[in-house]
């Protein structure tokens, strides 16, 4: 049985390489933990995020959750600064603002932070290099016969795949990895959802 930390329960893992990066790792019995800067894949932990959503369904959806909360016909997101204040104005003002003011009074500040979080992305995107700088990957499959894993990283199927055991009594980084996917898109900073939820 696997220590409890481990993610998984596999007993192997395998690793596609060239001939010459595997005589290396058998030479020197060490595996290269690359940085993502080094993939080829510009959807592989390289990219830069963006915002994409209609505005105005965003900010009539987020205008929706404050009238509806201050009204009491939904329940307050705790925890949350805005749902706080939200709380405060319904025990001791209730009723005492009507929509239509407080359409008139929240909606230009809920445009304004749209705004704002746009104007902002390179940053958060410089932010988010710096960190992945730092970050080192290893890599494993789950299959040791893909033939598109052999025609990438086993240059043209003329490569190795080597067989990694996971031996539990050494709890090593084997027991560690975390199933990935594949993903085909650019990631968004912000869905519609979470702007107005």
């Amino acid at each position: 049985m696997p220590p409890k930390h481990w993610s998984h329960d596999r007993k192997h893992f395998y690793k596609y390489m060239t001939a010459e990066t595997a005589k290396t790792v058998l030479q020197n019995g060490t595996l290269r933990w690359s940085s993502p800067s080094l993939f080829n894949d510009p959807f592989d932990v390289q990219f830069d995020l963006h915002i994409e959503y209609d505005h105005d369904r965003v900010a009539e959806r987020a205008m929706q959750i404050v009238l509806d909360g201050y009204a009491g016909r939904a329940p307050i997101v705790a925890g949350n600064l805005h749902g706080v204040l939200l709380s405060i104005m319904r025990e001791r003002m209730p009723g005492a603002i009507s929509e239509a003011e407080l359409r008139k009074t929240l909606t230009p500040g809920i445009y304004e932070g749209m705004e704002k979080a746009k104007a902002r992305l390179p940053q958060v995107h410089n932010e988010i290099r710096a960190v992945i700088a730092g970050f080192k990957l290893l890599c494993f499959s789950e299959v040791f016969d893909n033939i598109l894993m052999l025609a990438h990283y086993s240059q043209n199927h003329t490569g190795v795949v080597l067989e990694l055991s996971c031996i539990e009594k050494l709890d090593s980084a084997w027991g560690l990895p975390d199933r990935s996917s594949i993903w085909t898109g650019c990631r968004c900073y912000m869905t519609k959802s979470e702007w107005s939820g």
